[in-house]
Formats: structure tokens, C-alpha cells, sequence
């Protein structure tokens, strides 16, 4: 291994270690875990949106209800929407999402991203999925 592949390497690992062992967060009060999110923005058939609508909000409704979702909007400004689960499980949420009819009919594309909360001091923190309190 070159040395300069070798101190990039270890400069990374370094780097990585310090973040696992940071001292400063999370803050001391703060109640954080990890849940899934999926983020919606326009798909192949983004054209059949008010069609498939009535069924994508029944559908997600039901998951409000049942407690797998914590949340679920559209951004202002239309650009995509936000899905907050109530999983830290990857697999489990894209069976979720996957399942809603925006998704499957191409309506709109998800993406999967494993969010690392924390809700601050006072803050009553929603139930989204096993915490852990600093």
C-alpha cells in the first residue's frame, strides 16, 4: 500500500473512532435513537398523482393509526414529501414503503435514510422507535 493510500487510511479510521467516542454528543438531557425515513420526490408516473391520491392517503392513514408511521407530510414548497417510521430497522420500513401506492404504482421514487435523532432537553420526545437517554 502506497504511504499516502496508508495515511489517508488511517487518517479515516481515526476520524470514524473519534465520532463513535465523541464526548459532546449527544448532549447530556437529550433522549435520541434511530429511525428509517423515506423521502418521496416525483417518479415516472408522477402524472397519475390525483388518481392514486385516495388510496395513498388511506394507506398511510392506516399506518398513522396502527403506530408504524410517527409522521408523514409533504414539503411546502412541493419539491417531495418526508415519511418518518417508527422503525430503526431498514428492511422493515421498505416493506412499509414499498407498500404504499405513490411507491408502487411510480408515483414517486423513495429513498431510505437511517435518522439519528435527538430531542433536546424539555423537548417531550415522540415514541419513534427504541431510545436510549443521555
Amino acid at each position: 500500500m502506497p504511504r499516502t493510500t496508508w495515511i489517508l487510511s488511517f487518517l479515516a479510521a481515526t476520524a470514524v473512532f473519534a465520532l463513535a467516542q465523541d464526548p459532546l454528543w449527544p448532549p447530556k438531557g437529550t433522549t435520541c435513537g434511530d429511525s428509517v425515513v423515506a423521502f418521496y420526490e416525483a417518479g415516472p408516473n408522477f402524472s397519475k398523482a390525483m388518481e392514486v391520491y385516495p388510496r395513498h392517503a388511506t394507506y398511510l392513514g392506516v399506518l398513522l393509526s396502527e403506530g408504524k408511521i410517527a409522521g408523514a407530510g409533504r414539503m411546502k414548497d412541493g419539491a417531495s414529501a418526508l415519511v418518518i417510521t417508527r422503525t430503526p430497522k431498514l428492511e422493515e420500513a421498505q416493506a412499509l414503503i414499498d407498500a404504499d401506492p405513490f411507491v408502487k404504482e411510480g408515483v414517486v421514487k423513495a429513498s431510505y435514510h437511517i435518522w439519528g435523532h435527538c430531542w433536546g432537553a424539555g423537548v417531550p420526545a415522540p415514541d419513534l422507535a427504541p431510545e436510549t437517554k443521555k
